[in-house]
């Protein structure tokens, strides 16, 4: 039984869904078609052959794991920098005589809080960079492990601005968690002991 041809067939209200060109596989006859597929009105998304859909794909999903990472990265250093306030709120308590004995040989505010600036800010700025260089590190072997055929870049500035936002913060929580030190109620009852 032979298919019949449709009879009556309006072609003209037609919208074409996919064009597809055959060619013989080569560079210049797959340029010439993303060329010729380029000019067609109406094209939704730009010519692809076969060969491009992986790459596409793998681009997708390696932009959607950076922008997880990024997140991940900024959440742990606000978490960090949180433990960070609270470990040096608890220090400047504990240590609220010592400061205030301070105080009383004349040491300025300045002096006291530049101490506890260093002893919370340094620990955590050299952890981070250490971390960072590791986690770098970790990538270009599981990469080049996984995949001979893909390298890992140095990061870009996304990376880099979440890193320094993250640090940021991390310093401003030790900044406001500085402000115990300003009670002069412990240097009062220090001079009167």
């Amino acid at each position: 039984m032979t298919p019949e041809p449709a009879t009556d067939l309006r072609t003209e209200s037609l919208v074409p869904f996919a064009l597809v060109l055959g060619t013989d596989g080569s560079a210049a006859a797959s340029d010439r078609a993303r060329t010729f597929l380029a000019t067609v009105d109406g094209a939704a998304t730009p010519p692809a052959s076969r060969s491009d859909l992986p790459l596409t794909w793998n681009t997708r999903l390696i932009a959607t794991l950076s922008v997880l990472a990024n997140l991940g990265m900024l959440v742990a250093l606000v978490i960090a920098g949180l433990s960070l306030a609270v470990s040096t709120a608890a220090s400047i308590l504990e240590r609220r005589r010592t400061f205030a004995m301070l105080r009383l040989t004349g040491a300025p505010m300045s002096l006291l809080r530049g101490i506890v600036i260093r002893e919370a800010v340094v620990p955590l700025v050299t952890a981070v960079l250490v971390s960072a260089v590791l986690g770098y590190g970790v990538a270009v072997l599981v990469v080049s492990t996984v995949d001979d055929t893909r390298s890992v870049h140095w990061p870009d500035s996304s990376y880099l601005l979440t890193l320094g936002v993250g640090a940021a913060l991390a310093v401003g929580s030790v900044l406001v968690a500085c402000i115990l030190l300003r009670q002069h109620r412990t240097v009062t009852l220090t001079r009167f002991e």
